[in-house]
This record gives structure tokens, C-alpha cells and sequence, in this order.
């Protein structure tokens, strides 16, 4: 009896010692999926967020090239893709050099580039240009209204700098033009004016009179 007793009461001891060998196993496992994988994976998107900040620091060096409209007296008029702090002179170069009919002195081949930027060559009868400010048409808050002509015969130095293309200078020479030889006769009479060629002309004409 007492051996039975003994016999049931070590299988049931048996029985406790592998459930708790079990628990104990259930409870390791645990602890490893619970500790050792995250710290694995923290890793893994530590390494994966700085390969992403690096691609997105190489994108943003990509995306810093510039364009530039380059116009004028040059071989090959267009838009060009320029790299940042490159100078005037390396779109002109990029556009085939200017002709030999531009005005290189009015150039400042020296300015840096800037996105979105026009450079232009302008042609060597245009002497008094200082810059493509100077060549945009000119708008009527500017003292002249909407369609409303400059009579060259009549207007001073000041007024005659309102038309584009022309600067001090050339309305100074205008001027004198007009007290040397008396008034225009024809707009295209202009064209005597040093420093006023034919294409200078051409932006004047449709904005100038002589009546």
C-alpha cells in the first residue's frame, strides 16, 4: 500500500517538476522574443532611417542645379542647367561664346548666376545698355500711359529714359542731336543718334513719335 502510495506520489511530483520546466521554457522564450529581438530591430531601422537621411541629402544636391535663360548676341541662344555659384561668363561659355557683334563691355561677365536668371549679350549697337532691366518693356505706372507714345522731338532727357533701351546717355545724345540739327523729321531719323542701331530702333518704334 505504502508503495503504491510512494509510486503515485513521484509521478505526480514527476508530473509538477515538467510543468514547471515547461512554464520556466514558456517564460525564456518569452523574455528573448520580448528582449533580444527588439533591441535587433531598433538596430535595423536605426541603419535603415540613416540610409534614408542620406538619400534624401543626396536628392537635395541633385535638385540644387540652377537654370538660366541666356539671350543676346551669343552662338547658341537657350535655357541652360548651370551648377550653383558659377558666374555670368560660364553660361555664355556653355552658350557658344558671344558674336563678334556684341557689346562685351556692357557685360558683366563677373556676376554670379542665380535660378531663373536671364543673361544677356547685348549687340554692339546698343552701347548705353546697363542691363536686361533696361530692355523689358516698360509698364504704364511708369509714367507713360498704356499705348501713349514719347514724342522724341519734345521730350527731355528724363522722359526719354522712360523707353526701353535707353539710358542716360543716349538721351543726353538725343538732345543734343536735336539742338544740333533740329527736330526729327521721321522716327527712323533716330538712327543718326549714336549709340541707337537698327535693332535698338526696332524696340523703339512702335513707342516713339514725332508729332
Amino acid at each position: 500500500m505504502n508503495q503504491r502510495y510512494l509510486l503515485y506520489g513521484g509521478i505526480i511530483l514527476v508530473a509538477v517538476i515538467t510543468m514547471a520546466g515547461g512554464a520556466w521554457l514558456f517564460s525564456s522564450n518569452a523574455n528573448t522574443d520580448e528582449d533580444a529581438l527588439p533591441e535587433d530591430v531598433f538596430l535595423f531601422e536605426e541603419e535603415t532611417e540613416d540610409l534614408e537621411e542620406a538619400e534624401t541629402e543626396q536628392i537635395e544636391e541633385e535638385t540644387t542645379e540652377i537654370f538660366v535663360d541666356v539671350k543676346g548676341e551669343v552662338t547658341r541662344p537657350g535655357i541652360y542647367e548651370m551648377e550653383p555659384e558659377r558666374r555670368v561668363d560660364d553660361a555664355i561659355r556653355e552658350a557658344g561664346g558671344v558674336t563678334e557683334e556684341a557689346n562685351e563691355k556692357a557685360i558683366n561677365f563677373a556676376q554670379k548666376l542665380e535660378d531663373e536668371m536671364v543673361v544677356y549679350a547685348p549687340h554692339e549697337e546698343e552701347e548705353d545698355y546697363v542691363g536686361w532691366e533696361e530692355t523689358a518693356p516698360k509698364t504704364s505706372d511708369e509714367g507713360e500711359g498704356e499705348g501713349e507714345k514719347i514724342n522724341i522731338n519734345a521730350a527731355d532727357d528724363t522722359t526719354l529714359q522712360q523707353l526701353s533701351g535707353v539710358g542716360p546717355v543716349t538721351a543726353e545724345a538725343i538732345v543734343q542731336y536735336r539742338e544740333e540739327n533740329g527736330n526729327f523729321q521721321e522716327t527712323s531719323d533716330i538712327q543718326n543718334v549714336s549709340g541707337i542701331g537698327e535693332k535698338t530702333y526696332q524696340q523703339l518704334e512702335d513707342h516713339i513719335d514725332v508729332n
